[in-house]
């Protein structure tokens, strides 16, 4: 597995980033990364508030096969991103937060598609929601607020 750090680069890490590298994320864990991964994630993060020790588990994650090789390396590579992009640790623990709810939330508006490959960005998934991909015409509704990104 080739290194997914060597892609930092200085990029603008704010909500857009963040909802685009979500989406795209979502879209590439489909298939291949259960539901129950991506909640285990959000909960660690919330629970140890350490990015390094968060990449750990999603290396293992991978390795193990419970965590699909092009989402996790995507992961890593959005929080490399932002541990560029952010100034302190508060900021990218909170940062890492947001990221990994947006994630769950996309990844819940696309899991029961069989595929998802023209989703690029946050807007072709809104537009893959809204048009033909769910059927309903209507987003998801996010289960309770504690479990996404915290309030502002």
């Amino acid at each position: 597995m080739s290194n997914p750090m060597s892609s930092t680069s200085s990029v603008k890490v704010d909500d857009k980033f963040l909802l685009d590298r979500a989406a795209e994320v979502a879209c590439l864990a489909l298939g291949s990364t259960e539901k129950t991964q991506i909640n285990s994630l959000l909960t660690f993060m919330q629970n140890f508030k350490n990015a390094e020790k968060l990449e750990l588990l999603i290396m293992r994650q991978i390795g193990r096969g419970l965590i699909g090789e092009q989402a996790g390396r995507k992961i890593i590579q959005t929080i490399e991103d932002i541990k560029a992009g952010k100034g302190n640790q508060g900021d990218i623990i909170d940062t890492i937060l947001d990221f990994l709810g947006y994630v769950k939330w996309a990844y819940e508006s696309v899991e029961n598609e069989r595929q998802c490959s023209n989703i690029k960005d946050f807007n072709s998934l809104v537009k893959h929601v809204a048009g033909s991909g769910s059927g309903t015409g209507q987003p998801p509704r996010p289960q309770g607020y504690g479990s996404g990104p915290r309030p502002r």
